[in-house]
């Protein structure tokens, strides 16, 4: 007799117990929609104490009850962000910092274990968090944990799949510049296949709505403010960068160049990209030669376009060689460039440096030329050092201001003190030469 009743009595305290989670989760569930009704904080965080307490023996609950909880605490959490989002409360959005990715994790648990139920009622729900995860992506990538970025913007890519949406384009936009902020190879070709995807589901997009223009369900000027995204001309300008470069298609990258300045004229980051491949490519030397100056006579005060056009004759006297009539050609041209942009910009410390090596490099090439004489040939040897005294000469004050502009430039300084070692400048070699072992301890 008493053994039955310790039966009957731990069967009644089974019962009350599983009564009370579920009593929990109906509890959760008024309190989520109190808040709903009167957009109060309190109701929506009573909701989530409720449902966190229920789920906190998820054994004890059948799985729509488990599902029910789970969706309750997820929509309470996207409310009370929505909530702090709003007032721009830091204190809540700091109490609540993980309350989108806790959001995520619990709808997808209720359509986990419910679908049925739960799918179209979390329809409206998931693309609000969609746009809320957005926000800890640019988060996670501000803090340069792009790993976590990354991961977050899959979750947004899943629920706008799982939703039968294709992701928009910005998503593919900024998931490939996360890649790019990775700096590792396989990591570039990753953002080079998200931001080409990026181009594509923009075109989509801009031909969807024209033809919403058409049908008189949208007006041109709404059409023409997706037109005006000042993100595309940064992409067509990556994109070339990278074709360029990891994609080791310089004519896949020339072709985007066309495409985009045709698109968007005259934008300043197409041009710079498509000018930087012609400058890295040196097959491409002729029609390095004709865009450059294309551009710099539209132009003539583009000063980074006349560096990168002195640096392509620079490339091609290095190739030509010094033994070439060429070499001396394109030096000539590469040093009158430079001259035209501190012409410009006096200051400029990559022009007074690279004018300066120029001329420190002739010295050199004289001095080469002197070592491969005998003693028989002392006229001559007499009449390249003034020749190669002369470069130097002409080096220094170019290396001198670049040195001033950027005094910890190592490089620049150790040129410096090379130059005036052998006009056998002393006073000048101690104190460059000082300032050099300072620099590099």
């Amino acid at each position: 007799m008493k053994g039955t009743f310790m039966a009957f009595f731990v069967t009644l305290v089974a019962v009350a117990t599983v009564r009370g989670q579920n009593t929990k989760v109906t509890n959760a569930a008024i309190e989520y929609d109190a808040g709903m009704q009167n957009q109060d904080l309190k109701s929506f965080e009573n909701a989530i104490k409720e449902a966190t307490a229920a789920l906190a023996k998820p054994e004890l609950l059948k799985p729509n009850q488990l599902a029910k909880a789970y969706a309750v605490r997820g929509r309470s959490y996207l409310e009370v962000f929505a909530l702090a989002y709003a007032k721009d409360d830091k204190a809540l959005l700091e109490k609540y910092e993980s309350s989108r990715l806790d959001a995520y994790d619990d709808l997808e648990k209720a359509l986990e274990l419910d679908q049925k139920t739960w799918y179209d009622q979390l329809k409206i729900y998931r693309v609000k968090l969609s746009q809320y995860l957005l926000l800890d992506v640019q988060k996670f990538y501000q803090a340069d944990n792009f790993s976590k970025a990354l991961e977050t913007i899959t979750k947004v890519e899943r629920i706008f799949k799982d939703l039968g949406q294709p992701p928009t384009y910005n998503i593919y936009s900024f998931r490939g510049t996360i890649f790019l902020a990775k700096k590792t190879p396989s990591d570039s070709l990753a953002a080079l296949k998200d931001l080409q995807e990026s181009l594509k589901v923009f075109d989509e997009t801009v031909a969807k709505t024209e033809k919403l223009v058409a049908e008189k369900k949208l007006t041109k000027e709404q059409a023409d403010e997706l037109k005006k995204d000042n993100t595309i001309p940064k992409i067509y300008a990556t994109l070339i960068t990278l074709y360029s470069t990891v994609g080791k298609d310089p004519m896949k990258a020339t072709q985007l160049a066309d495409e985009g300045k045709k698109r968007y004229p005259g934008d300043e980051d197409i041009v710079k990209a498509e000018l930087e491949v012609y400058r890295n490519h040196p097959n491409l030397f002729n029609e390095a030669v004709k865009k450059f100056e294309e551009q710099i006579q539209k132009n003539p005060k583009d000063v980074p376009a006349i560096l990168a056009f002195a640096n392509v004759y620079e490339q091609a006297s290095d190739r030509a060689g010094e033994d070439s009539p060429q070499y001396k050609e394109y030096l000539d041209k590469a040093t009158k460039l430079y001259e035209q942009a501190l012409a410009i910009e006096p200051n400029n410390q990559l022009a007074n440096f690279n004018l300066g090596a120029i001329y420190n490099n002739m010295a050199a090439a004289v001095s080469n030329k002197q070592n491969k004489l005998d003693y028989k040939q002392a006229a001559e040897n007499e009449r390249l050092q003034k020749e190669k005294i002369g470069y130097l000469e002409k080096a220094l004050p170019y290396m001198e201001k670049a040195h001033n502009a950027d005094p910890r430039n190592e490089k620049a300084l150790r040129t410096l003190v090379q130059i005036v070692l052998n006009l056998n400048l002393t006073d000048k070699y101690n104190l460059y030469n000082e300032r050099l072992q300072n620099l590099q301890k």
